[in-house]
């Protein structure tokens, strides 16, 4: 297998949505290359050591989405904190959220195929909580000022689902684009009323009323030929089942799970 080249970058920047202490935004600069090229929609692995509980130190991996378009050497990530464990669970989003500025961590990438489709055609995008990265990254790409016409006027329905208001990360900016943007549209969606003391209940899972809205959307809006699905397998599959059930053909649905 070939060896992945490793490099270098160091948080500029750092700050919560909403005040929230769970879900983070930071900004990178790499610090070994001009320019950090890649396709928006891709992810990049960190890279970190963490010591086992038999005192064994050993290397791991997380992979995270690129939540901002290129831009020279620099990106962003957004994630959520995740309660440690013994096993491992939460060590990167915690080493993360807690990462002095000025720090440094490793990494290699881009990797995925998450990617836009060419030719471009009219989208539902749809994320749960921190899947909404990717999309940020398209959709930043798709509108940026300078790049005038690289939606093709295609439109673009942006769904975000989440289960408290404060965790539609980057709610504002998008309100702000969608009104200067007629072809694009965002529709944020709070999920409510799914109690831990049903346990058939997930967090991030599709709800009746999530796929019901996919399918009253397409149904009033039938140029919208392809899916970009993110989120946990909870999610994505469930989404994916109900389109194939609406006539669409696998390759016009494509996803990245996080789990």
């Amino acid at each position: 297998m070939m060896e992945r080249e490793v490099h270098t970058a160091r948080l500029l920047a750092r700050r919560s949505f909403s005040g929230s202490p769970l879900d983070f935004h930071l900004e990178f600069e790499a610090l070994d290359l001009d320019r950090f090229d890649f396709l928006p929609g891709q992810f990049l692995s960190i890279l970190s050591e963490r010591a086992r509980p038999d005192g064994r130190i050993k290397q791991e991996t997380r992979a995270y989405s690129l939540a901002s378009p290129p831009n020279g050497n620099r990106f962003d990530l957004c994630l959520n904190r995740v309660p440690r464990t013994e096993n491992g669970a939460g060590f990167f989003s915690n080493l993360l959220c807690d990462l002095p500025i000025g720090d440094t961590i490793a990494f290699h990438g881009p990797h995925g195929d998450f990617v836009l489709r060419q030719p471009l055609s009219d989208c539902l995008l749809l994320g749960h909580h921190t899947g909404i990265a990717p999309l940020r990254s398209m959709l930043l790409h798709l509108f940026a000022p300078d790049g005038e016409g690289r939606s093709c006027g295609k439109h673009f329905h942006l769904l975000h689902t989440t289960e408290t208001e404060s965790a539609l990360l980057y709610r504002e900016q998008f309100e702000r684009m969608a009104g200067e943007f007629q072809n694009l549209h965002y529709l944020p969606m709070i999920e409510v009323g799914r109690p831990e003391s049903k346990p058939e209940i997930v967090n991030g899972a599709a709800s009746a009323r999530l796929l019901a809205e996919i399918a009253t959307l397409l149904a009033a809006q039938p140029a919208i030929q392809t899916a970009y699905i993110c989120g946990l397998n909870a999610m994505v599959a469930p989404v994916r089942a109900r389109l194939k059930e609406l006539g669409w053909d696998r390759k016009q649905i494509v996803f990245e799970r996080y789990d």
